[in-house]
């Protein structure tokens, strides 16, 4: 997927500069975290397209940049999904009727009225 192995390499370019070790025992976190918008929305029967998840993951990760204290993290994984999984919460109703919207679309372009003449 292009989508985590981007991000993958963002997170780890972003916050574990010099820590190698750190970031591949958490890899596993990070994911977990990066697909959890999809794997929630999957269970409730919608989809995002990639450019949408994409904006949830980078709200996320501006957020962390702009008010996130890393230094004080002893897990950035954790944290992330945390950040995540809040991010999720905090929005659901707004992702889901959002994907339910467009997902309505692509049916109608795939199925379009029969027009009566």
């Amino acid at each position: 997927m292009d989508i985590v192995r981007d991000y993958l390499h963002l997170i780890k370019n972003e916050f574990y500069a010099g820590d190698e070790r750190a970031f591949f025992e958490q890899r596993w976190l990070l994911i977990k975290a990066i697909t959890y918008p999809a794997r929630w929305l999957d269970k409730r029967g919608v989809f995002l397209p990639e450019t949408e998840h994409r904006k949830i993951l980078d709200t996320v990760i501006s957020g962390i940049k702009d008010h996130g204290n890393t230094d004080t993290i002893r897990s950035f994984g954790r944290y992330f999904l945390d950040c995540i999984q809040k991010q999720i919460k905090h929005h659901e109703e707004t992702y889901y009727d959002h994907a339910k919207g467009l997902q309505a679309k692509a049916t109608l372009s795939i199925w379009p009225r029969s027009s009566k003449s």
